[in-house]
């Protein structure tokens, strides 16, 4: 008979303190994120997109000290020279290397995002280059 009242007892406590947990007042959640240092991410939040001034400074940090190209500024020789040779290759394969690495060039240089958003500052890049070339063959 002790057995079943302490066991009774027992479910009668785990349910109230599981019950007082569950919905109610939210104080003891926002007390929890203030104290967290990052945001936490479900998965119907987006991360906050990179901006172009932030690609490019990725650009300069992970990819400048091999690749020369005058928009970051940067002089790298051990790879392609990309003012001469960024008009050569499609940027999905541009994303594809950053992340996958191929011939010299390492994997993982830059994260998914990282490369996402780099290569969208390069198209622009890519873009204006065209023009210049185009305005260039014209004269």
């Amino acid at each position: 008979m002790k057995r079943y009242t302490f066991l009774v007892t027992a479910a009668i406590v785990f349910l109230v303190v599981a019950l007082t947990g569950c919905g109610g007042d939210d104080d003891t959640t926002t007390a929890t994120q203030a104290t967290t240092t990052e945001p936490a991410v479900t998965k119907t939040e987006t991360i906050k997109e990179i901006s172009t001034a932030e690609a490019k400074d990725i650009f300069v940090k992970k990819c400048g000290s091999c690749h020369a190209l005058k928009a970051a500024g940067t002089t790298g020789e051990s790879g392609p020279d990309l003012d001469e040779h960024l008009h050569h290759h499609s940027l999905k394969d541009v994303e594809k290397r950053t992340v996958d690495g191929g011939e010299k060039m390492p994997a993982n240089i830059l994260n998914k995002r990282e490369s996402k958003a780099v290569v969208k500052w390069l198209t622009k890049v890519k873009t204006e280059l065209s023009g210049q070339v185009a305005g260039e063959d014209s004269h």
